[in-house]
């Protein structure tokens, strides 16, 4: 019952949300002009948005969560999901956790969540905590794609690594299925996804002031630029 009730209320916490909680994405063309800008979907008809979720942050690892909305009048496959950084060297110094690191860094987030439920005198309290993570994790996340190879599975790679090899990788057997470049998502009209992706962050000193996404939408290639506040 105590888990049921949990559940409930974290429920009414995610629900209370809007669609968008982090920044509106820009859409751009090959040569870096601005195609469309905004709230204004794609010609893909999707709006994104991106966020970072300072409770599953700390100067190390930057959780972050992207929202897909479908503007269209019909259900749209979005594919092949691409961070890159455009400033300086970040793509050099900044990886995309993955496999075993992934693993640990999940666990040592649930570790924490435990503890402070633990610490937390009201019900309210320890989901208020706790929303964030439930929102994007479920209990057969790591099933999906294999607690062996999450044990010894692929290294986290650079972000320059990830774009140079993106075809050859085999996104649903290194990432989990909500995660941002675990492969293939359908989004039904008038609905939304929302996807999440780790950034190991070397550096306290210097942080990228954007994010741009590639991918493909029912076969047109877009990019969208999304600002970022760390």
């Amino acid at each position: 019952m105590r888990k049921l009730i949990y559940l409930f209320v974290t429920l009414i916490i995610v629900s209370c949300a809007s669609v968008h909680s982090g920044r509106y994405g820009v859409a751009v063309r090959e040569d870096g002009s601005i195609a469309r800008s905004g709230k204004t979907p794609t010609e893909g008809g999707l709006v994104i948005s991106g966020d970072l979720d300072k409770a599953l942050s700390n100067d190390f690892y930057k959780f972050m969560v992207f929202t897909f909305e479908n503007k269209s009048g019909s259900i749209v496959k979005v594919r092949d999901v691409t961070p890159i950084f455009g400033e300086n060297n970040h793509n050099d110094n900044i990886r995309v956790t993955s496999g075993q690191e992934l693993k640990v860094w999940y666990d040592a987030q649930m570790a924490e969540k435990e503890r402070k439920e633990k610490n937390r005198s009201t019900l309210m309290g320890a989901a208020a905590v706790a929303g964030g993570l439930l929102a994007v994790f479920t209990d057969d996340t790591w099933q999906s794609i294999g607690i062996g190879l999450l044990a010894g599975g692929a290294a986290s790679m650079t972000v320059d690594e990830l774009y140079k090899d993106k075809r050859n990788i085999e996104r649903g057997k290194v990432f989990p299925e909500s995660h941002l470049m675990s492969g293939e998502f359908s989004i039904p009209a008038g609905l939304y996804e929302r996807k999440w992706i780790v950034f190991n962050v070397d550096s306290r000193d210097s942080y990228p002031t954007q994010l741009e996404l590639e991918y493909e939408v029912d076969g047109r290639e877009e990019r969208v630029v999304v600002p970022l506040k760390w």
